[in-house]
């Protein structure tokens, strides 16, 4: 099962309110591994430890994490942006040295082929890479 935060992050709740909502969606079911969408979790490598951090203490099994500029968009909103792919791979680093030991994935997800017709899909393997 997926919980999709998305709709929690445009209206502008920040990770700690994502991670209370999580705790009330794993709570009654917890032998269900859920998933949350952490979109760009707020910011930098620092935010994105703290999202995942209280991701775990909410006793959720995985977070999405993506490389969109904030404001972010829908995946199918035209002109999204992301963040230099660098940025990305520390956000992702920092994830998992928070997520350390515990039973915890992460799915790294990128919108770079969006953004370009010509180099996106290049753009989008090369992060993939990195």
């Amino acid at each position: 099962m997926m919980l999709s935060l998305l709709s929690m992050s445009r209206n502008r709740i920040r990770p700690p309110e994502m991670a209370a909502t999580a705790r009330t969606v794993c709570a009654p079911a917890p032998l269900i591994p859920i998933i949350a969408d952490a979109d760009t979790s707020g910011g930098n490598a620092l935010n994105v430890q703290r999202t995942v951090k209280d991701l775990i203490a909410a006793s959720v099994a995985g977070c999405f994490l993506e490389d969109q500029t904030w404001p972010k968009k829908c995946g199918h909103v035209r002109g999204k942006q992301v963040i230099p792919a660098e940025d990305h791979a520390a956000k992702i680093a920092s994830a998992r040295d928070a997520a350390g030991d515990s039973d915890f994935f992460l799915v790294a997800r990128t919108d770079a082929r969006a953004t370009s017709a010509k180099t996106g899909l290049s753009d989008a393997i090369s992060r993939a890479n990195l």
